[in-house]
Formats: structure tokens, sequence, C-alpha cells
């Protein structure tokens, strides 16, 4: 996305629906348009909105989540799913902003969810004509032996196959994801505090991944011990003029995190550190 360059225009504060939003949304919904590509859709998972737009901020994935239903319920942006994907598109984009030289699409549009169902919805009709078809054939030769109808009826069955799953449902949330993301947040400050030119780091699906594999193994609380060990240890390399090592995902490693679990880690400076949502 580096190098896009987005028009915010001044009659977006003369617009009701902008004008209504809460100031957590108002902040969500600008970003939006940042992180957008060039034809107006996004990913749509709330862990991904909030570490990309409240990385710095102590901000609990429930609240990324009630502020995309605060622009939905106002008409901003629409939600749709690909593939078991969750993704949004900002109503009006086109309208609004304007790209002379849009890249490739990399996020599927609304569209290919209209495609997934249609496709669905036609497999269902296929399959129904052929289960008719099926029965008229038994009812005209119902005295057929079970070797001559075996060819038939294996057909039949293969060309029933669905020539695509129906649109899929939103899966349930798993608890371990706000878990990921506060964890990822609490990483981020903590480098912060080891050196304050430290770029945030974006919870990459390989860097969700890679969390919630430690997260099946071990408590939340010993995540919290081996962020304070890295810290630590950051700390102490940057004081005797080595280089820290405290990279993001490479601490989520196992062998990795396995050997930091056992190591003690020095106070904190200031206060006691504590991760709440």
């Amino acid at each position: 996305m580096a190098g896009r360059i987005r028009t915010i225009k001044p009659e977006l504060l003369e617009d009701e629906r902008t004008a209504g939003l809460s100031d957590r949304s108002w902040r969500l919904f600008v970003s939006m348009l940042l992180l957008a590509d060039d034809y107006g859709n996004l990913r749509g998972s709330a862990t991904y909105l909030g570490g990309a737009v409240f990385w710095a901020r102590e901000l609990p994935i429930g609240r990324v989540a009630e502020s995309m239903q605060e622009l939905l319920a106002a008409g901003l942006i629409t939600s749709y799913t690909v593939h078991e994907q969750h993704y949004l598109a900002i109503k009006g984009w086109s309208k609004h902003q304007r790209v002379d030289r849009p890249s490739p699409a990399r996020i599927p549009g609304p569209q290919a969810e209209i495609r997934e169902i249609t496709l669905a919805s036609d497999s269902r009709v296929i399959r129904e004509r052929l289960a008719t078809d099926q029965d008229q054939d038994q009812d005209q030769d119902p005295d057929r032996d079970r070797e001559g109808a075996s060819a038939p009826v294996a057909l039949a069955a293969a060309e029933r196959q669905p020539l695509l799953l129906a649109a899929p449902k939103c899966a349930t949330p798993d608890p371990r994801e706000e878990i990921c993301a506060r964890l990822w947040a609490a990483q981020d400050q903590l480098r912060r505090e080891v050196n304050q030119r430290a770029r945030p780091l974006r919870l990459t699906d390989a860097a969700r991944a890679s969390v919630l594999a430690v997260l099946s193994e071990h408590s939340e609380e010993d995540c919290d011990h081996v962020l304070r060990v890295y810290a630590a240890e950051a700390r102490r390399a940057r004081t005797e003029g080595k280089s820290d090592w405290f990279d993001g995902v490479s601490n989520w490693r196992p062998e990795n995190f396995r050997r930091a679990l056992g190591r003690d880690h020095e106070p904190a400076p200031q206060q006691e550190w504590r991760f709440r949502g």
C-alpha cells in the first residue's frame, strides 16, 4: 500500500452519517480509507483492524467489533464473506476516490460473494433435477437388477456433488483471538519501552498463527513472563552496547519460547507493567 494517496473531502464533516459517529468509530472509518485497496475493499477481521489502527492503545477486540457494527449501521461500509474470509467494502468509494492507475486487486470484491451464492444456488437446482430424473428412471423400470443399476446410480451420485459450497456462515469467534491481539499489543509496548525508535509490528496471519500455536500449549501468564524476559534481555543488551533481539515473530517460535520460559526477568524500572484489556 506504500505510495497510495487517498482523498478526504471537507464534505465528509457535513455528512450526517459520519457526524454522529463516536470518536473511536470515526478514527476507524478514516483509517479504513487508508487501508483499503484501490477498489475500496479491505480485510474485515476485527483483530486485523485492531492491530493496524489501534496498535498504540490497549483496546480490546470487542471494542473494535463495536465500532465496525456502528459503521455498518450507519451505512458507510458493507461486509461480505468469500471462501470463509471476511472483508469490508467502503460505500461510495468510486465517487470520492480517484485512482488513476489502480493496482491489480488483491482482495475479492463483494461481487465474488454474489457469484459464490449464485453458483451454490445453481448447483442446488442441478442436484434437484438429477434427483428427479433418477426417480423417474426408477419408476419406469422398477424390475431392473442391482448390477445393471449400479453404474447409472454411481454416475448420478457423482453428478449430484455440489459445484460450490453455499456461502459460509460466520464461525464462532475464537476467544484466543482477543488474547492474541492483547499479547501482540503488549509486545509492541515493551519493545517501545526498550527502544523508542522501534517500529510497530503488524499482526500478520503468520504472526497470529505463531501466537495461537503458543497459546495452545501455554497460558497467557506464561506469555506475559516470556515477553518480560525478552524485554529485560533486550534492555540489558542495549546497555552493554550489543544488538538487542526483540523482533516479533521470532519471539513466538516454540524453541525460543521454551528457552525463555525458564529464565528470570528483571523488574521494570518504573511501575510494574500489566496489560489489561
